[in-house]
C-alpha cells in the first residue's frame, strides 16, 4: 500500500512540475528579451562602453543573446555584427538616427508579446513603433538563444506590401511566421 500511495505522489508531483513549466519557460524567454531590451544603444548597437569604442566586448554581448553562427565577425580587427541593416532590436530606426548624440528620447519604446513555447523552441515579437521584430529561440542548456529574427522596417504596412527580412536562412516553421505577419 506504501508503494503504492508513493507512486501516486511521485505521479502528482511530475504533473504538476510538467504543468507549470510551459508557463515557466514562457516567463524565462519573455525575461530573455526584457533583458535584450535593457542594453543602452551605446552598449548594443555602437559597441560603446564606458564611452570608448571596446570591439571585443560588443561581441561577447551579442553571444550572450545569439547563437555564434548569427554573431558575424568579418575579420579579426573588426567588430561583430548580426546584419548589414542597421539594429535587430528597432528595425525602423536608421544608422544614422542611432548614431545621434539625441537618439535615445527618439528611439521608439519596446513593446513586447508573450512568448510561445514549443519544447525547446520558442518565438516571441516585439513592436517598437513602427517596426516589428520576431525572435525565434532555442533552449540552450542554461538559457534560451536567438537563432534567427525576422524583421519588419514597417508593421503593418500601409499599402498592403509585407516583406521581412530574416537574418538568417528561414526554416519552414519561422516561414509561417512571415506569412501570418503578412495576414495580420
Amino acid at each position: 500500500m506504501k508503494k503504492i500511495l508513493a507512486i501516486c505522489f511521485a505521479a502528482i508531483a511530475l504533473s504538476s512540475l510538467a504543468a507549470t513549466s510551459p508557463a515557466k519557460d514562457e516567463d524565462d524567454v519573455r525575461q530573455f528579451i526584457q533583458k535584450l531590451y535593457n542594453f543602452s544603444l551605446a552598449n548594443f548597437e555602437l559597441a560603446t562602453f564606458d564611452g570608448h569604442l571596446n570591439l571585443k566586448k560588443h561581441c561577447e554581448l551579442l553571444k550572450l543573446f545569439f547563437v555564434e553562427s548569427l554573431v558575424k565577425q568579418p575579420n579579426v580587427s573588426s567588430g561583430c555584427g548580426l546584419n548589414e541593416m542597421g539594429s535587430v532590436r528597432y528595425p525602423s530606426v536608421n544608422a544614422e538616427q542611432l548614431s545621434s548624440a539625441h537618439a535615445t528620447g527618439r528611439i521608439p519604446k519596446a513593446v513586447i508579446s508573450e512568448a510561445r513555447v514549443n519544447m525547446d523552441k520558442a518565438t516571441i515579437s516585439v513592436i517598437t513603433g513602427p517596426g516589428r521584430a520576431f525572435y525565434f529561440l532555442e533552449k540552450a542548456p542554461n538559457d534560451w538563444r536567438v537563432v534567427n529574427v525576422l524583421l519588419y522596417e514597417r508593421w503593418p504596412n500601409a499599402d498592403g506590401f509585407c516583406m521581412g527580412t530574416f537574418l538568417t536562412t528561414p526554416t519552414q516553421d519561422q516561414k509561417k511566421v512571415e506569412a501570418l505577419g503578412c495576414a495580420q
